[in-house]
């Protein structure tokens, strides 16, 4: 479930400006995922992303996936079972951070390696191939960001994500 923003707030979707959404919408239909107040259009942030189509109140639902969609890495003993087939030691995967973990996902699904019970590629297309946030910045770049709430919080994820 995604919780509502007060109206016309954007919540940026991993998909690049200007991609034909009309195939994700339909599988999205298809699938029974559920879309209320808001519409998938194109941001000032240059790409995709929800945008408010009528006055949402705060704890509104806006979007409902069925749970046999969702990818999930927070269950540690219930990991993603044709991801476990990949590994000769299922452990080494069990082991790993949760982005770890949904990153081989996504990029098993999108390779074909396997299946995960339903056609997603229309929501895979939809995806970003690479990004541009603060976490992958160079250090040099970093070091120019002027508001410290955003400087320290790179840090840390940047520490977190070392471990």
């Amino acid at each position: 479930q995604l919780v509502a923003f007060e109206k016309r707030q954007l919540i940026q979707l991993s998909a690049a400006a200007g991609r034909n959404v009309a195939p994700f919408q339909k599988w999205a239909s298809e699938n029974d995922i559920k879309v209320g107040g808001v519409q998938v259009s194109s941001t000032n942030y240059g790409g995709l992303g929800l945008v408010a189509s009528t006055v949402l109140s705060s704890n509104d639902i806006v979007v409902q996936v069925p749970s046999q969609l969702v990818l999930d890495v927070t269950s540690p003993n219930d990991g993603n079972k044709d991801v476990l087939a990949l590994f000769r030691d299922e452990q080494v995967y069990r082991s790993l951070p949760w982005f770890a973990q949904l990153s081989l996902q996504l990029n098993a699904l999108d390779k074909g390696l396997i299946y995960g019970g339903l056609p997603k590629k229309p929501w895979l297309d939809a995806l970003p191939r690479k990004f541009d946030t603060p976490i992958h910045w160079p250090e040099s770049t970093k070091s120019e960001l002027q508001y410290n709430f955003m400087r320290d919080g790179v840090k840390l994820q940047d520490i977190e994500w070392k471990k």
